[in-house]
This record gives C-alpha cells, sequence and structure tokens, in this order.
C-alpha cells in the first residue's frame, strides 16, 4: 500500500539530525543523542494533482495523486512508488508545513527562525524571519489569504 511506501522510500527518510536555532535538536536516547524525524510535512496541491512531502530535515518531493491512488489496488506498483516522487525544492528543518489556494507551501524553518514561500514551480524563497518564529507548527492559511501561525513555547 502507499503508506507503506513513505515508511520505506529513501525519500521520506531523516539522513541528519534536526536543527533548531543554530544547534541539534537533543534525542532521546543516551546521552549526546540527536533528534532525527522521518516523514513528518505533508500536503496535498489544491487541484489534488500533487502529494508534497518532506522528512523534518527537509528536502519536499512530490509525487502525481494518481500513483498514489493506483497502488490502493496495484501491490506491484506501491513496492515501486518511490521511483515516481520527484525531488521538488530543498526546504530547511521544519517544524510544519502548509499550503494555500494558489499552490504556494509555506515551510517553518526551526534553525533559521523563518517563514518560507515554495512556489507551485518550486522556487523556495525566505519570505518572513524574526526570532519569534519558534517552531512554527500546525499553521494554516484563512480563506481571506491571512497566514497564521501558532506559537510554540520551546
Amino acid at each position: 500500500m502507499a503508506c507503506e511506501f513513505f515508511f520505506y522510500d529513501p525519500s521520506a527518510v531523516s539522513w541528519f539530525p534536526l536543527m533548531y536555532n543554530g544547534t541539534l535538536v537533543p534525542g532521546y536516547g543516551a546521552a549526546g543523542s540527536t533528534l532525527a524525524v522521518g516523514l513528518d510535512q505533508i500536503e496535498v496541491s489544491p487541484d489534488g494533482d500533487y502529494l508534497y512531502y518532506q522528512p523534518c530535515i527537509g528536502g519536499l518531493y512530490r509525487i502525481k495523486m494518481s500513483y498514489v491512488d493506483a497502488t490502493l489496488s496495484n501491490t506491484t506498483l506501491a513496492a515501486s512508488l518511490g521511483d515516481y516522487a520527484e525531488p521538488f525544492a530543498l526546504t530547511p528543518s521544519t517544524g510544519g508545513t502548509t499550503i494555500d489556494a494558489a499552490g504556494n507551501i509555506y515551510v517553518s524553518d526551526t534553525n533559521l527562525l523563518a517563514i518560507w514561500k515554495v512556489t507551485p514551480e518550486g522556487r523556495a524563497t525566505i519570505l518572513v524571519q524574526d526570532d519569534a518564529l519558534l517552531w512554527m507548527d500546525l499553521m494554516w492559511v484563512t480563506s481571506d489569504k491571512h497566514l497564521w501561525l501558532p506559537a510554540s513555547q520551546m
């Protein structure tokens, strides 16, 4: 099934530890361990054509929803779904993402304390950067086009 792809495909695995405000995030293991979180961010394009995803350390990928949908009845495709995923944008360590009606994806940057905007063409730029942007997660865009950024208390 498609969900198995997300657990095992290299595009969904954290290859490096998370960074937060210039430092490695401590892990839950032995002293000195660091936190590495795989697939955590998932968005669907407004037209339903693409599924966007990334591990927390960044690297935004996309895959056509038609491939994901087809895996529900085609186990052969499910086993090779990763072959259809494509790198989409170079994104940072993130606490969260959201997508607007125009297909722009907003990515919180836990290291630079910033919000990145990734256009539907895959161009990533910093939209805003401020020390108050501590680990933004569960962001959303309202119908009147306001980007809401819940502030965690890290």
